[in-house]
């Protein structure tokens, strides 16, 4: 459809083929992706890892504790996850 309507035919360049090589290649580097014939791929959970400062560390484990105690448990444990601070010894879920 993408290609169709940027005036490429759908079968052009092995497209399908290269695009199920790259989903297949990001699947490997610990991203999960949701694919369902006809739609669009859906991120489902990235576990890439980020480079933070110790400021931009702290700073999500004080949004995480403020998140924690307003009972927003979830998002709490979401931003513990992204900065990885639980393997660094922050805790935002008290």
């Amino acid at each position: 459809m993408f290609m169709e309507q940027h005036g490429k035919s759908a079968d052009h360049a092995d497209v399908k083929q290269k695009l199920t090589g790259a989903i297949r290649e990001i699947r490997d580097c610990g991203i999960k992706i949701d694919s369902v014939t006809y739609s669009p791929y859906k991120l489902v959970e990235s576990n890439f890892p980020m480079l933070l400062s110790t400021e931009q560390r702290e700073a999500l484990a004080i949004a995480g504790y403020f998140l924690s105690n307003m009972g927003f448990l979830g998002q709490a444990n979401q931003i513990q996850r992204i900065g990885n601070l639980t393997e660094l010894g922050y805790s935002t879920v008290y």
